[in-house]
């Protein structure tokens, strides 16, 4: 139809029509897989399900490529099956995510370079880890980030009692600064620490 056409560029039916999906697509798939075997992979799964979606990757007329998210289904017109499909353009998404990933990455970086030790974590009751930094874990004497996050926060205070006082003045004044409190490395030892956020 002519969405298909604007979408691929093209200025014809005549110039679609009789092509494969494998001529309008790149040798290889985003993840790596060669086209036809992908291609056959997707028809398959249509045609044991009724129905699939998928992400694919097509050529314009000019070479460039263009993220699709396809809809296979099964259609039956006078006793013979089809597979009726639906594409949308999904490149605004695509470079979101793309742009998103980057400064996710980029805050990372920024976040893993600090000498003090980070993190954040989900509130009470179950006060579990979201993200710790890498002087986080080297001050808590953990072997990796991973171990660090499966435990608790409260597993950091000496006294619970600071960590219910901490919650006290979070909740009532919506944040924490500088308060120092005795925390609790991974070896059982005690240090002081301050405590902003």
């Amino acid at each position: 139809n002519n969405a298909t056409l604007r979408l691929l560029k093209y200025n014809s039916k005549n110039q679609l029509v009789g092509k494969r999906p494998e001529d309008i697509s790149p040798a290889k798939q985003p993840d790596g897989r060669p086209t036809p075997y992908a291609f056959k992979e997707m028809v398959g799964l249509c045609v044991r399900n009724g129905h699939h979606a998928f992400e694919w990757t097509h050529l314009r007329s000019d070479g460039t490529p263009v993220p699709v998210e396809t809809m296979f289904t099964v259609i039956t017109i006078k006793g013979e099956n089809h597979i009726h499909v639906i594409w949308r353009d999904i490149t605004a998404r695509k470079l979101a995510e793309a742009a998103l990933r980057s400064s996710e990455e980029k805050y990372r970086s920024l976040v893993d370079s600090l000498p003090i030790g980070l993190y954040r974590y989900t509130p009470a009751p179950e006060e579990r880890f979201m993200m710790v930094n890498k002087a986080m874990v080297k001050i808590h004497g953990s072997a990796s980030m991973d171990e660090l996050m499966a435990l608790n926060v409260a597993a950091l205070y000496a006294d619970q009692k600071d960590r219910e006082a901490l919650w006290l003045e979070l909740e009532n004044k919506g944040f924490v600064a500088e308060k120092e409190v005795q925390l609790k490395r991974k070896n059982g030892s005690v240090f002081w620490g301050s405590i902003s956020g």
